[in-house]
């Protein structure tokens, strides 16, 4: 492997680096565009960079998406400690190494929590920190990337530009600063509100392009944030959402046992316990869920936890433990594999609702946010923006829940529906993996003449 990867490493080719941060919807929304630049070019080589090892140990190998990157890039770059850089030749080894250091990983997760969160607990202990830091690199010293000294200008960074301030990548993003940079957002979202926003302003904007969703819910907050304008922007659409992308997924995407397959059983959109879902009032959803759905309709569920969420518990103790395999599943395929053919989807609050939106599924947003704080009261309800703008069905209480659920299963018109209420926002031609693609190969070229 050190061969190749010195082999790699002198060739000329410009390489694009992309950044995989904060989590792996970054690899998610710009592997399309990747795959794309792959199969038109052989101008250029591919290496991914990891500069979180929570990122690392919630790679899963069902998900379609970590199987077709590992045939994209020729290097993964991951950070083990902070400063140090190490490689490997796959995804495949990048996990099996984390999961042979699980202990110490384990321990750095909580250092970059109490780096975050707790900054002068994180001074008393940076000296140990340090020295765990010499003894690593001393450990790792074959395997150690010098990120430095390896960009050339030729190179390009592909990122987003959300985690510009995040401090486990400032020092990485300041080695770019020269070179071309392109940001995609790394989930789909409703950004309009800018009444608390700061304007920024962003270092060498004139080599930076920015791949937006939506227009009207992404320049001006865009604009303002990053103190950008619009020469940086670009609304190509949804590079995952075009069709020949969603089936490659699915194609790629392993079956689940026959009981909780299509429109057999119903697919939950998890969410992390948080400020708008609290533990009870996610406990109560799920009860309502449980009784509706399994007991009433006598149909199984598959839950698909958020990238930030643990396994907290709350699953087994409504569902039940004694049910797993039976009545529910947990499932890491992707969102198209697992919302195939269902007849109905639901959400905890998820941006993946936009996906079920796409794919013409109906997604049912089961939370209640009475009197919880900074949420939009619209016609005397709270609701979510993804509520607000009509891109699910909401239900706050048992009531609603059970009658929107008997509505959609008993409904056979809501495939056109979805896709023209999709369409009212977001480009919907197939074509904007290729656009994207094509516009960075162009801006590379004329870049390196």
């Amino acid at each position: 492997m050190e061969e190749e990867i010195r082999r790699f490493m002198s060739s000329r080719k410009a390489t694009i680096y992309l950044l995989c941060s904060p989590n792996l919807g970054v690899l998610d929304n710009w592997l399309p565009v990747l795959v794309q630049i792959y199969r038109s070019s052989e101008n250029y080589r591919f290496v991914l960079l990891l500069p979180n090892l929570t990122v690392v140990s919630s790679i899963h190998f069902d998900n379609a998406i970590n199987e077709i990157a590992d045939s994209i890039f020729d290097l993964i770059v991951f950070q083990n400690i902070p400063g140090e850089w190490l490689k490997a030749d796959s995804l495949a080894n990048t996990k099996e190494w984390a999961r042979s250091n699980y202990r110490i990983t384990r321990i750095f997760e909580y250092v970059e929590l109490i780096e975050m969160r707790h900054p002068k607990v994180y001074k008393l202990i940076s000296p140990f920190i340090s020295l765990y830091g010499s003894i690593s690199k001393y450990k790792h010293r074959q395997k150690i990337f010098h990120i430095d000294e390896k960009i050339h200008d030729t190179d390009a960074l592909l990122y987003d530009i959300h985690v510009n301030n995040h401090e486990n990548v400032s020092q990485l993003l300041s080695i770019f600063e020269s070179n071309l940079r392109f940001s995609m957002p790394h989930g789909i979202g409703i950004k309009l509100k800018l009444d608390h926003i700061s304007a920024g302003g962003v270092t060498g904007a004139n080599k930076l392009q920015i791949y937006l969703f939506s227009s009207f819910f992404e320049r001006d907050y865009y604009i303002k944030k990053y103190g950008v304008n619009s020469d940086n922007l670009n609304f190509f659409g949804i590079p995952r959402h075009d069709l020949e992308w969603i089936n490659e997924i699915q194609n790629h995407s392993q079956n689940l046992s026959p009981n909780f397959q299509d429109g057999e059983s119903v697919f939950i959109i998890s969410a992390p316990i948080s400020t708008y879902l609290p533990r009870d009032r996610k406990v109560k959803s799920l009860k309502d869920i449980k009784k509706i759905i399994i007991e009433n309709l006598d149909m199984n569920l598959v839950i698909k936890l958020h990238p930030k969420e643990y396994k907290e518990g709350v699953y087994e103790e409504v569902f039940g433990i004694k049910n797993y395999g039976r009545t529910w599943i947990y499932s890491d395929l992707h969102p198209f594999a697992l919302a195939k053919g269902r007849r109905l989807t639901i959400s905890l609050f998820s941006g993946v609702s936009f996906d079920m939106l796409r794919l013409g599924v109906p997604c049912i947003e089961y939370i209640n946010l009475q009197n919880i704080p900074g949420v939009d009261i619209i016609n005397g309800k709270p609701l979510t923006p993804l509520a607000r703008y009509n891109f699910v069905t909401s239900a706050s209480d048992y009531n609603e829940f059970k009658f929107q659920v008997n509505r959609i299963i008993k409904s056979s018109n809501y495939v056109m529906p979805s896709i023209k209420k999709y369409s009212e926002y977001f480009s919907i031609d197939g074509k904007s993996s290729s656009r994207v693609a094509s516009n960075i190969i162009q801006l590379i070229s004329d870049n390196n003449l």
